[in-house]
């Protein structure tokens, strides 16, 4: 069964993580489980370590590329966007562990902060790949305790957690320097994304595009391209396929109902990019779904 991201308007994942007594979730991945090996860009407010325990995959977390195999762990930042796709004809096994920020105590403590905000709050921030092997061990300790619950779990957890982030603070702690061009351009990024989001269903110009940004449109389609590492159409497209998708599947939908609801001009066109994506065809798709 595919699994897809679900998020709101301006990219922020509306899964929960965790609890409010204890926001802190593993999720036990695996990347051909997504549509079209693939999850959405999106973010949320949740810390994010990414333990790649076989296989390889794609991630990208801001404009960095990461490419992961077995062993591998990644930290992705509060707020960042971010997204994972497959090697072609390769499954990925992965454990994704979120936390909330506020695990490390309240704002306004010593280690909210002098070790936690800081690194939260550094723009250019967005993924660090954790090469030391201490961290793999200390996730392993994370991941027993958090599969069989023993007494006192959650503080045996937060405990390992303080003990993470201080193995993660020392190893970038030089590099926490001030960067507000970095901060600029991701919150740019947002804004861009969330004008996509809430007019793909329209004819939406690139004029459009770049004065929601306050850009010029060379300046829009410059950024978008160094920080996403595709241009604006191709994403747009991507996009508005993904979301004809549950349409496609709905009894008494059609291709040509589908295509004007996601923001294409025609059938035809919308029959080549979908092509162009799955490698099947929109009636392939639909005839394919229903015998399910």
């Amino acid at each position: 069964m595919t699994r897809n991201i679900q998020i709101n308007q301006d990219g922020r994942e509306l899964k929960s993580h965790g609890t409010y007594e204890f926001p802190f979730r593993i999720g036990y991945e695996k990347i051909l489980q997504y549509e079209n090996g693939r999850f959405n860009c999106h973010w949320h407010p949740q810390i994010e370590f990414t333990l790649i325990l076989n296989g390889r995959m794609h991630y990208q977390a801001g404009s960095q590329l990461f490419s992961l195999k077995a062993g591998d762990c990644l930290f992705i930042n509060a707020n960042a966007l971010h997204l994972g796709c497959a090697v072609p004809n390769t499954d990925c096994q992965y454990l994704a562990v979120t936390l909330h920020p506020s695990l490390f105590g309240e704002a306004g403590c010593a280690v909210q902060e002098r070790y936690v905000q800081p690194i939260l709050h550094f723009p250019s921030l967005t993924g660090v790949l954790l090469r030391d092997e201490q961290f793999n061990v200390l996730f392993q300790k994370i991941e027993t305790l958090y599969r069989e619950q023993p007494a006192c779990y959650e503080l045996s957890i937060t405990a390992l957690l303080l003990e993470v982030w201080k193995h993660l603070y020392q190893e970038i702690q030089s590099s926490i320097v001030e960067d507000l061009e970095q901060e600029r351009s991701h919150a740019l990024i947002k804004t861009i994304l969330t004008f996509l989001h809430e007019n793909y269903m329209r004819h939406i110009t690139l004029d459009e595009i770049a004065a929601a940004a306050g850009l010029s449109k060379s300046a829009c389609c410059h950024l978008f391209k160094r920080q996403m590492k595709e241009t604006l159409i191709t994403y747009l497209q991507r996009y508005r396929i993904d979301q004809s998708l549950s349409m496609l599947t709905q009894p008494g939908c059609n291709v040509t109902e589908a295509a004007m609801a996601s923001g294409f001009s025609g059938p035809s066109y919308y029959a080549e990019i979908f092509r162009r994506q799955f490698g099947i065809s929109p009636r392939d798709y639909i005839r394919m779904h229903r015998k399910q």
